[in-house]
């Protein structure tokens, strides 16, 4: 029988390979056909704007998604 130490860390495990597949996806949808895949910006301040723009962008495409648009018959 698990402990409670144990039974903690396997939740804890299950929510960060959740959370993990979830960030490594936003990566993967930046990286796949878009500018993220070879930054040419320098600087901090600079590659961090770029990619608030690009988190930004991909929010905005989920937000389409999540929200149903009301078709109009007629």
């Amino acid at each position: 029988m698990l402990d409670f130490q144990q039974r903690i860390s396997g939740v804890n495990c299950m929510i960060s390979q959740r959370k993990r597949k979830l960030i490594e996806g936003v990566f993967g949808w930046a990286k796949l056909d878009r500018p993220l895949q070879q930054i040419k910006l320098r600087g901090l301040k600079r590659v961090d704007w770029f990619y608030r723009l690009v988190v930004t962008a991909y929010n905005l495409m989920r937000l389409g998604k999540l929200i149903p648009i009301p078709v109009q018959v007629g």
